[in-house]
């Protein structure tokens, strides 16, 4: 299998997720967008698919798009911290990680 078309699928699959994510948080009607919650378990950044990191705080459908493109061809993070590698993401998105986030050891195990 060849790397570069590793990533560049990476990249498109990270951009097609966001702008579905966004998308339905357009459409959604202003009343329902309060209604999506924060999910109950911390998200995984090593495995969270864009749709599932656009729910916490701080990030949002652009941000969850940058994060996962970051993984996808720089590789994971090996701390919350090392998120701050993605543009965009200053000490207010780190507070938020660390609260409701952790980054898996391996594929999907804490």
């Amino acid at each position: 299998m060849n790397p570069a078309n590793t990533i560049v699928g990476a990249g498109v699959f990270a951009v097609l997720s966001a702008v579905l994510a966004g998308n339905a948080l357009v459409a959604m009607p202003a009343g329902e967008r309060g209604r999506l919650e924060v999910p109950m378990h911390r998200v995984d950044l090593a495995v969270a698919p864009v749709a599932e990191l656009a729910l916490l705080p701080e990030v949002g459908a652009g941000l969850a798009a940058r994060i996962a493109q970051d993984r996808a061809t720089r590789g994971g993070f090996a701390s919350i911290d090392d998120v701050s590698r993605v543009p965009g993401v200053g000490e207010a998105v780190l507070r938020s990680l660390r609260a409701h986030a952790r980054v898996s050891t391996g594929r999907g195990r804490p």
